[in-house]
């Protein structure tokens, strides 16, 4: 039986770890505006990422501050 959350599957996976680039259009807003209000990102390797999570975690505190 085939994986259900294997992509060659026909699975959609969506991943955790977004790039500055794919973390702005995710929020729909700029690259620099999220560099200088956003959340931190993350370092894996070379690699600085956004998690997910933290951009939706920061999205409403953003938004509850008014």
């Amino acid at each position: 039986m085939a994986d259900p959350n294997d992509s060659r599957a026909g699975g959609d996976i969506q991943p955790r770890c977004l790039s500055r680039e794919q973390a702005a259009r995710y929020l729909g807003i700029g690259r620099t505006l999220l560099k200088r209000i956003g959340p931190s990102p993350v370092r894996l390797g070379r690699r600085l990422v956004y998690d997910r999570v933290d951009l939706d975690h920061w999205l409403d505190e953003t938004k509850s501050r008014g």
